[in-house]
């Protein structure tokens, strides 16, 4: 999603990188070299080589080369090279880096209101083997938000074990209600 948020320039990469490359590892001389590596693709639309690179900054060839193989090998960047021989720097794997870290942020933020609703009602709060069976349940059965409302809708406390026999007797109520076009049969 966040992909295809960069593809349409809603969201600006230079910004999303500034933002989060502590996050994904990179040093400040790292996100200078990844910029004017953005930099110069865009202005010149071609491969980007140390030596163009060098001429927009204090870095020496030799230092962007190394940290261009240093980035390479921790699968930050790509480095292809086209049938003619010609160098070009996929920067890619970094947006997908961050990508991933903002999913898991936001995956965190959720499974916590999950958590927090389901231990307001239990005993005793959640521990790490429950929270896996609550995430395996909320995956594949019931939606967080489904399971947040019949949450709230338990008037006391009870032990988990009683809650997972409530949430199973929620996902095994099957619906009652139309299904297609059955209300056009008559009852004769």
């Amino acid at each position: 999603m966040l992909n295809d948020l960069i593809d349409k320039g809603i969201i600006n990469k230079e910004h999303l990188l500034l933002s989060y490359y502590k996050e994904i590892g990179l040093s400040e001389n790292e996100l200078i070299l990844i910029l004017l590596i953005m930099h110069i693709s865009a202005i010149k639309n071609s491969s980007v080589s140390a030596k163009s690179i060098s001429e927009l900054s204090n870095f020496d060839e030799d230092y962007i080369d190394q940290a261009i193989d240093e980035l390479d090998e921790r699968e930050l960047i790509k480095i292809k090279v086209s049938p003619k021989g010609r160098v070009k720097l996929d920067i890619e794997p970094i947006f997908q880096i961050i990508s991933v870290k903002l999913s898991n942020q936001i995956l965190s933020i959720e499974n916590n209101v999950v958590y927090d609703s389901v231990n307001f009602v239990l005993e005793t709060s959640l521990n790490n083997e429950q929270k896996i069976i609550l995430n395996k349940l909320i995956k594949d059965k019931i939606s967080d938000n489904s399971l947040i409302t019949l949450v709230n809708s338990i008037p006391s406390k009870i032990t988990f074990e009683k809650l997972l026999d409530v949430i199973n007797k929620r996902i095994n109520m099957k619906p009652k209600g139309y299904t297609k076009f059955n209300w056009l049969k008559s009852n004769n």
